[in-house]
């Protein structure tokens, strides 16, 4: 509970200062952006796991859609709310797509559901074919 309301805290105070009423454009998210926090079902994935919070992971999104995250590359397209992530085959895993929950030009908070399988890891609290929500905060860099 007390995670739900550091989340909606979040999302208050950026709306105020956040483009939010405006749909997001891909000059909005070029970047790069190192994530600040992972939520997994609203709770701090470090409940779970002590590395997906931390300055190493990131999301860059160049200009000429190409993306790069912690060993991944591939395609990257906006679509009004939606980011996708068109993942390279070689990487063998699958295409993401995000939910864009809020933006400004230094935050972006980012949701989508997937079984655990298809996101990092194994997770002892989640069954494999559970579907997770998750929601990883950014901050931009540059």
């Amino acid at each position: 509970m007390k995670n739900l309301f550091v989340i909606l805290t979040i999302c208050v105070a950026l709306s105020c200062d956040s483009d939010s009423d405006t749909e997001p454009r891909a000059s909005d998210l070029i970047g790069f952006w190192s994530r600040e926090t992972v939520y997994l079902n609203e709770v701090n994935s470090n409940e779970y796991v002590d590395f997906l919070n931390n300055g190493t992971n990131f999301l860059d999104l160049r200009e000429d859609k190409v993306f790069h995250r912690a060993y991944d590359i591939g395609t990257w397209n906006i679509s009004g709310y939606t980011l996708t992530l068109d993942r390279d085959e070689d990487t063998g895993f699958s295409d993401w797509e995000y939910k864009i929950l809020a933006f400004s030009k230094d935050f972006l908070m980012l949701e989508m559901k997937l079984v655990e399988s298809k996101y990092c890891c194994g997770f002892d609290a989640f069954a494999d074919d559970e579907i997770i929500t998750i929601k990883e905060i950014y901050r931009k860099q540059n």
